[in-house]
C-alpha cells in the first residue's frame, strides 16, 4: 500500500444527484446516477477534482456490490448504478498521479423512485498537526473513515505535541489502514495514564523521526500493538522515557513490530521488558537496524523480554551499547530474556555492554530457544554472580551456528556462557577463553570468570559437533577459547 506524502487539511463537498426509477416490478430496483466533479464545482485543496480518478463503491447493500470508475477529463462525470432499494454504503476515492488523497464513506438509504441529491464531505487523508487538537482531528477522522486507505499526519520538526494516553486502539476499529506519522516533531504523553500509540486489528503503523516521549510514573507501554495482522513499523525516530509493568517502550502482544533504524532507551519496567516485550505466540519482532539501549526491568530482560513470540535480530541491529549509559540492566538478562515458549534468533548484530544484578548479563534463556547464527555477544557484565554473556537454564535450548561470544564478565561462573540446566549446543562459532585471542582479525577480548572463563556446566548439558567424532560433551570447566568451524575443532582445548 502506498503512503500519502501529500500534505493537506481542506476538504471538498462532493454533490452527488440521484435519481430512481421504478423496474417493471414494482420495488425491486432502482436507477441510481451519482455526479461528480463538472464546471462550477469546488476544488479540493487548490486543485480542479476533473483531474482525479474518482472510484465510487456501493457495499453492504441489499444486493451485490458495485463499483464504477470516473477517469481523469472523462466527457460524462457520471456513473450509473442499478440496485435494490435499502440501505447502502456509499464509498467515493479522489485519486491523483496514483495516490489515494480524498476520500469518503457513507451509509444512505436508497429507496425506490425519486431520491433527492446526497451531499459526501470528502476528507483529507493527510493532516499537519502541532497542537492537541489537530491530533486529535487526524486520529477521528481516520478512526471514522474507510478500510484500504494509507494516512499521513505530520509532526512538525521542533514542534512537540501533548496528548493524552489511551487504552483502546488510537485509530478505533477500521481496519486496512497504513498510517505514517513523520516530520521530525515530537508526540509527549500528558498528565493520564495509557499508551501514546495503540496499534489495532489490521492496522499498520509507520514511524519516520518523530520522538514518542513517555513519562516515569506511566503505567503502560508507550507503543502497544494488539490485533491480527497489526504492524508497527520503526523507520527511524525515538521510543523513551516510559514507565510501565511490562515493556516500557514496546509491548507486542500480538501483531509485528519491524524496527529498520531509530532508538528505544531510557524505558523502565517494574517487571518484566524495560524496552520490549513480545509476548502472544502470534507476535513477532523483526529488527534489522536501529538500537535498543539504556533501558532497565525489575525483573527480567532489561533491553528485551520475549515470552512465547519470536524475535529476529539481523543487519547492524545493537542490544546495548559501548558506555555505561548505554547499558541495559534486569536482575537476569540485562540485554535479552527467552522465556517460556519464546524463540529468539540471532543473525547478525550485536548484544553488548548490558548488565545483570544476578545472571546473564547479555542474554538470559530460561525457557524456549535461542539460536544464534551470527553476530555478536560481548562486553557484558554479571558483576554478582555467573554468566556474563550467556546464562542457560531451566528447559531452555542455545543453539550456536556461528558468531562470536568475547569480553564478557562473571563473578562466579561462565564468562562467556554459564549452563545451569536445559541445553547448549555448539556447531560453528566461537567463545573465548581467558587471555586475548589472535586466531581472527580482528583479535577477540577474553571472557573472564573464576571458573570457566569460555564455558561454565552447572547442570543440564553442553555439547559440541565435529565431523569426526559428531557430538562431544564438554568439560565442566573451559577457561580456553573454544573455536569450532563448520565441524571442525580449531586449536587445542
Amino acid at each position: 500500500m502506498r503512503k500519502i506524502t501529500i500534505i493537506a487539511v481542506s476538504c471538498l463537498l462532493l454533490c452527488m444527484l440521484l435519481s430512481a426509477c421504478f423496474s417493471p416490478y414494482a420495488g425491486d430496483t432502482g436507477t441510481i446516477t451519482i455526479s461528480v466533479g463538472g464546471s462550477g464545482r469546488v476544488a479540493w485543496n487548490g486543485l480542479e477534482t476533473d483531474g482525479f480518478t474518482h472510484i465510487i463503491t456501493l457495499t453492504n447493500g441489499p444486493g451485490p456490490d458495485q463499483s464504477k470508475t470516473i477517469e481523469p477529463g472523462a466527457g460524462n462525470r457520471t456513473a450509473s448504478f442499478t440496485v435494490a432499494p435499502g440501505m447502502w454504503t456509499i464509498t467515493v476515492k479522489g485519486i491523483l498521479d496514483g495516490k489515494v488523497v480524498s476520500v469518503a464513506s457513507e451509509r444512505k438509504n436508497i429507496t425506490a423512485g425519486a431520491n433527492g441529491a446526497i451531499t459526501i464531505k470528502m476528507g483529507s487523508t493527510a493532516f499537519t498537526v502541532s497542537t492537541p487538537t489537530e491530533w486529535q482531528t487526524a486520529t477521528s477522522s481516520i478512526s471514522s473513515g474507510v478500510s484500504n486507505i494509507s494516512y499521513l499526519i505530520n509532526i512538525a520538526a521542533g514542534t512537540t505535541v501533548t496528548i493524552p494516553g489511551v487504552s483502546a486502539a488510537t485509530f478505533g476499529s477500521v481496519s486496512g489502514i497504513d498510517v505514517t506519522i513523520s516530520g521530525g516533531g515530537t508526540l509527549q504523553l500528558d498528565a493520564t495514564n495509557g499508551s501514546l500509540l495503540y496499534i489495532g486489528a489490521g492496522q499498520s503503523v509507520t514511524l519516520q523521526n518523530v520522538s514518542l516521549q513517555g513519562r516515569t510514573d506511566n503505567n503502560a507501554s508507550l507503543v502497544y500493538v494488539n490485533g491480527t495482522s497489526a504492524k508497527f513499523f520503526m523507520e527511524s525516530g525515538t521510543i523513551s522515557g516510559n514507565k510501565a509493568v511490562n515493556g516500557g517502550g514496546v509491548y507486542v502482544a500480538s501483531g509485528t513490530f519491524n524496527m529498520s533504524s531509530g532508538e528505544i532507551f531510557g524505558n523502565e519496567a517494574t517487571n518484566m521488558g524495560g524496552g520490549v516485550v513480545i509476548y502472544g505466540s502470534g507476535s513477532t519482532f523483526n529488527m534489522n537496524g536501529g538500537k535498543i539501549f539504556g533501558n532497565e526491568a525489575t525483573n527480567m530482560g532489561g533491553g528485551v523480554y520475549v515470552i512465547n513470540g519470536k524475535f529476529t535480530m539481523s543487519g547492524n541491529a545493537v542490544i546495548g551499547g559501548t558506555t555505561m549509559d548505554s547499558a541495559n540492566t534486569a536482575n537476569n538478562g540485562g540485554g535479552v530474556c527467552v522465556n517460556t515458549s519464546g524463540t529468539f534468533i540471532m543473525e547478525s548484530g550485536t548484544i553488548s555492554g548490558n548488565t545483570s544484578s544476578n545472571v546473564g548479563g547479555g542474554v538470559y534463556v530460561n525457557a524456549g530457544a535461542f539460536n544464534m547464527n551470527g553476530g555478536e555477544i560481548s562486553g557484558n557484565k554479571a558483576p554478582n554472580s555467573g554468566g556474563g554473556g550467556v546464562y542457560v537454564t531451566g528447559n531452555a535450548t542455545f543453539t550456536m551456528s556461528g558468531g562470536k561470544t568475547s569480553g564478557n564478565t562473571a563473578n562466579t561462573y561462565g564468562g562467556g556462557v554459564y549452563v545451569n540446566g536445559g541445553s547448549f549446543r555448539l556447531i560453528t562459532g566461537i567463545i573465548v577463553g581467558n587471555s586475548l585471542y589472535t586466531g581472527v582479525t580482528p583479535n577477540l577480548a577474553a571472557n573472564t570468570a573464576p571458573n570457566g572463563a569460555a564455558l561454565y556446566l552447572g547442570t543440564g548439558t553442553a555439547t559440541y559437533y565435529t565431523d569426526i567424532s559428531g557430538w562431544n560433551s564438554f568439560a565442566t570447566t573451559m577457561n580456553d577459547t573454544i573455536h569450532v568451524e563448520n565441524g571442525n575443532k580449531i586449536g587445542a582445548w
